[in-house]
């Protein structure tokens, strides 16, 4: 299933961030799922902010960001690129913050009272190869 994914992104000749984006968090969702992940929702926007996904894994809620980036092949020199982990920063964990109160404010539920996580998905995906990497870190905030 993660081969045909990939297959998927590289369909037409120049695949855009948004074809990117959207088939970074079905791999992601792959993934998550394989650790035992429940998903709840995937792309959870209001006005001024939006999560990936939310997951629920035993008795905690993970809110995950997920980023995708593509490179030519494995042999390429990883420090000439952006990676997914450098795109995140305090301002995009504060957004995520909002979401999560938004989230649990809908549910009625104490964000103080409930177990919660942010959570970081990167991937890694090698053109050449056809391949995916994937970098979990969780509770990032």
């Amino acid at each position: 299933m993660v081969l045909s994914r990939v297959k998927d992104i590289f369909s037409s000749k120049e695949p855009t961030k948004i074809k990117i984006g959207q088939s970074g968090e079905s791999l992601a969702i792959s993934f998550l799922k394989k650790k035992g992940h429940k998903i709840i929702a995937r792309n959870y926007k209001k006005k001024w902010f939006e999560i990936d996904i939310i997951s629920r894994k035993g008795n905690t809620f993970h809110f995950i960001e997920v980023k995708t980036i593509i490179l030519p092949n494995k042999k390429i020199n990883v420090y000439d690129y952006i990676l997914p982990i450098e795109q995140i920063n305090q301002r995009k964990i504060k957004k995520i913050q909002r979401g999560v109160n938004s989230f649990f404010k809908e549910r009625n539920l104490n964000p103080e009272k409930t177990n919660w996580q942010i959570d970081f998905l990167g991937l890694k995906i090698f053109k050449k190869e056809q391949e995916v990497k994937f970098q979990f870190l969780p509770n990032i905030h």
